[in-house]
C-alpha cells in the first residue's frame, strides 16, 4: 500500500532517521520560483497557496495509488476504500494521469519487479520510499513518477540516494543500472527522463552533503535553533 505521508523512518535501533525528501530540502534551488509562484496565487485571488498544494500532493498520491494498484493487482473494494479519501474533481485528475500511465505500459511493456519499496540505509542515516523497480528495453531499473507540472533535476538527487542504498541491500546480487524518472499528467503522453549512468555517483556525492548540512541543522536544533 502507498506509505503515508509523513512517514517516520527508523534505523535497526529504533531511532528515526530523516527522509530523503527532507534532506533534499536543503538544497534550495526552487526557492526563487516557489516565492513567484506564492505571489502569483496572492495577485490573482487564488486560493491560498499551501492550500493549492495539498490538493497537488494529493493528486499525485492518488496517481500513485492507482499505478501501485494496477502493478499489485488490488482488488476493487481497495481502491474504493483507498478513493474514499478524495473527492470527485481529484479522482476524475488522477484517474486520467492513470490512463497515460497504461498507454506507455503498455507500449514499452516493462517487466515489473517491486513498487513502493521502504529504504533505510544504516551507514548514511537516511529513509525513504522508492517506486518502482523494473526492467525496461532490458536495462534494470529505479523507475519515480512525477505528477506535477515541471520536472526538475534535483529529483535525481532523491533517486540516486535510493538507488545506492537498495543496491547495496536489496538487490546486492543483481544490482540496478539505470535511473529514470517518468512524468506523468492527465491528457498528455508520459514522458521518460533518463539520468546519464556517469552522473550518478557525482549526484550521490551531492545527496551525502546534503546530508552533512541535514545532520547540522539537527545539531543547531538541539543547542535551540542558535549557534553561540
Amino acid at each position: 500500500m502507498i506509505t503515508k505521508l509523513h512517514t517516520i523512518y527508523r534505523n535497526k535501533n529504533g531511532q528515526p532517521l530523516p527522509s530523503v525528501t527532507e534532506i533534499q530540502a536543503n538544497l534550495g534551488w526552487k526557492t526563487e520560483n516557489l516565492l513567484r509562484w506564492a505571489v502569483f496565487c496572492c495577485k490573482r485571488n487564488v486560493q491560498d497557496p499551501f492550500e493549492v498544494r495539498n490538493d497537488s500532493s494529493k493528486k499525485g498520491t492518488l496517481i500513485h495509488f492507482y499505478i501501485q494498484a494496477f502493478l499489485e493487482n488490488y482488488n476493487t473494494k481497495q481502491i474504493e476504500e483507498y478513493e474514499s479519501n478524495y473527492d470527485l474533481l481529484q479522482i476524475s485528475f488522477a484517474k486520467k494521469a492513470f490512463d497515460e500511465f497504461k498507454s506507455w505500459y503498455n507500449q514499452v511493456k516493462p517487466k515489473h519487479l517491486q513498487s513502493e519499496i521502504q529504504v533505510i540505509d544504516e551507514e548514511y542515516g537516511y529513509g525513504g520510499t522508492a517506486d518502482w523497480p523494473v526492467i525496461i528495453n532490458e536495462k534494470r531499473t529505479l523507475a519515480d513518477f512525477k505528477t506535477g507540472k515541471h520536472i526538475y533535476a534535483e529529483s535525481f538527487f532523491q533517486l540516486v540516494a535510493y538507488f545506492k542504498t537498495i543496491n547495496k541491500t536489496i538487490y546486492k546480487d543483481d544490482p540496478l543500472t539505470d535511473i529514470m524518472i517518468l512524468h506523468i499528467r492527465p491528457e498528455q503522453l508520459a514522458r521518460e527522463y533518463w539520468l546519464p549512468r556517469n552522473l550518478i555517483n557525482p549526484f550521490y556525492d551531492g545527496f551525502l552533503a546534503l546530508k552533512k548540512l541535514e545532520d547540522l541543522k539537527a545539531t543547531i536544533n538541539k543547542q535551540g535553533g542558535l549557534i553561540t
